[in-house]
């Protein structure tokens, strides 16, 4: 897994392969696939989309829609085009950052976002309300837009293939009560840890004199900053918890069997979208810890945006009151949005 929408995608893929579909994903990636329905996209600067088909060289569009994951404003050039060779569009927005990434496009991009932005031939899909109130501020049609949250379930019939990483497996065995906080990479916003890793070791050193068995893994797929990791594996150090913190900056295909042996999962984000991993922590039955930055999902755990004394505190009443926390998000409801996303391709084939 390298983050909560190539997860998304991939699952989304394998539902529509089981429903009949001819469903490609061209994909940003190193090497090949061995899979002929996943495409990497080599030697191109920003692929058009990860879903369904690409207007690129070599790789010619089939498909009657292309659902796009990336931000829609780097690729819209390629978008229009899609649009004026008869292609509809879906497009999907997992995170709040319109504004910041607005201001990284260049002049083509700009106004072919402008022009996108009216199009009828486009369905688009936010994963939150506020995004949704984003793409309406930015010229988005209300009737052409809807709220889907990304999380769709694993494969009922897939579950248990997936075993914990030797590591992990190894770490989690030794200690009690266990974390974990996941971040596709190192992020630093206005000088922020934007996933919040600074803030979970600074937990973990404020929990070790009443839990000195307590357990951290830190889930990376992708580093990106050597020097923040450098700082934060330091400070870890410093603090003398080797023993209780555990890096792993390996790709998981499923991370879910991880947030199962959790007893908290923890999103201390200073932006985020609709996590995938906060929604399937809650259907596992794990109890969430997570940031007011964003609308958060029933039965999460909230703490104020990089208050660490409130990060603390929250975390300290979820570890007393686990059991009675545990029992009532098993009477969530579970939720499976396949069908709503279907109904999206319906709408824009019509």
């Amino acid at each position: 897994m390298m983050g909560g929408v190539s997860t998304h995608i991939r699952r989304l893929h394998q539902r529509l392969l089981q429903a009949g579909a001819a469903s490609q994903v061209f994909a940003r990636m190193t090497g090949t696939s061995q899979d002929p329905t996943v495409i990497p996209q080599h030697g191109y600067g920003r692929p058009l989309c990860y879903f369904s088909s690409a207007l690129t060289p070599g790789a010619p569009v089939e498909a009657k829609i292309v659902h796009c994951h990336d931000y829609w404003g780097h690729v819209a050039p390629s978008l229009v085009r899609l649009i004026l060779c008869g292609k509809r569009v879906v497009v999907t927005v997992h995170d709040q950052q319109d504004r910041e990434k607005w201001r990284t496009m260049g002049p083509l991009q700009l106004l072919s976002s402008l022009l996108f932005l009216r199009q009828s031939k486009v369905q688009w899909i936010a994963v939150s309300d506020s995004i949704r109130n984003q793409l309406i501020n930015r010229g988005v049609a209300p009737e052409q837009c809807v709220v889907i949250p990304a999380y769709l379930p694993p494969d009922a019939a897939s579950q248990g293939t997936f075993p914990l990483p030797a590591e992990i497996e190894r770490f989690v065995q030794t200690r009690s009560p266990l974390l974990s906080v996941y971040g596709f990479k190192l992020w630093l916003e206005n000088e922020i840890d934007v996933y919040g890793f600074d803030m979970s070791i600074e937990l973990i050193k404020q929990l070790k004199t009443k839990y000195p068995k307590i357990g951290l893994v830190i889930s990376l797929p992708c580093v990106h900053n050597p020097e923040y990791y450098a700082t934060l594996a330091n400070r870890v150090t410093r603090y003398g918890l080797s023993e209780n913190v555990l890096f792993y900056t390996k790709p998981m295909e499923e991370a879910y069997p991880l947030w199962k042996v959790s007893d908290i999962y923890l999103r201390p984000t200073s932006t985020d979208g609709d996590a995938v991993a906060v929604r399937e922590s809650l259907s596992l039955g794990t109890p969430v810890v997570a940031s007011d930055i964003v609308s958060r999902p029933a039965g999460v755990n909230l703490f104020h945006h990089r208050d660490q004394s409130a990060f603390f505190e929250t975390v300290s009443a979820v570890l007393q009151n686990r059991d009675e926390i545990q029992n009532a998000l098993t009477q969530l409801p579970s939720v499976d949005r396949f069908a709503d996303i279907a109904r999206v391709y319906q709408t824009v084939s019509s």
